[in-house]
């Protein structure tokens, strides 16, 4: 009985207050239960998850601990391409000597070179990977490398990856007395 007065009397201060109705704790309905496993069914929103991707028919579990097997069962593909299998060989060359590499498209190249931690160094190189040293290099395209390189005050490095030997040969591209 105490409860019920307790509320008429807020309503009354309420309604005094400015016509507004108050709800009081007693009176707001509590949240539904969550339905069990058996009544998932009978509720419109419930959304069942299975906890495990086996009991999914388009899902068969298959790991690969080498790209090898990876390449083998045709999920790894890269690189197919001698330009591919170039800039794989050179970004892993440039990473053996301690270089930090970073993408290059903005500066015109395959990736900036660092020679520290890219927070704390800028990047002196541009670097382009080529597929051998007989990869159709148009002196056009060197005219250009040189000036984007001038123009960013970075150094263009040509990098030719020979297949046969599996060496890199480094060319380095810097305008001497230019801005």
């Amino acid at each position: 009985m105490r409860a019920a007065a307790k509320a008429e009397a807020a309503k009354a201060k309420a309604g005094a207050q400015g016509g507004e109705e108050l709800l009081l704790q007693e009176e707001i309905r509590p949240p539904p239960e969550e339905p069990t496993a058996g009544q998932g069914k009978d509720v419109p929103h419930w959304v069942s998850i299975p906890s495990s991707s086996l009991s999914l028919p388009w899902y068969a579990p298959r790991t690969y601990t080498t790209l090898a097997s990876a390449r083998a069962a045709g999920v790894w593909t890269y690189p197919t391409t001698p330009k591919e299998k170039a800039k794989c060989a050179v970004f892993s060359s440039l990473h053996a000597r301690g270089h930090y590499l970073g993408p290059g498209l903005k500066f015109g190249g395959d990736w900036l070179v660092y020679p520290g931690d890219p927070l704390r160094y800028h990047s002196h190189f541009v670097a382009t990977a080529f597929a051998g040293l007989a990869a159709g290099l148009r002196p056009m395209d060197v005219v250009a490398f040189g000036r984007l390189g001038t123009a960013t005050k970075k150094a263009h490095l040509l990098c030719a990856w020979e297949e046969g030997t599996g060496e890199v040969t480094y060319f380095s591209i810097e305008w001497a007395n230019f801005g």
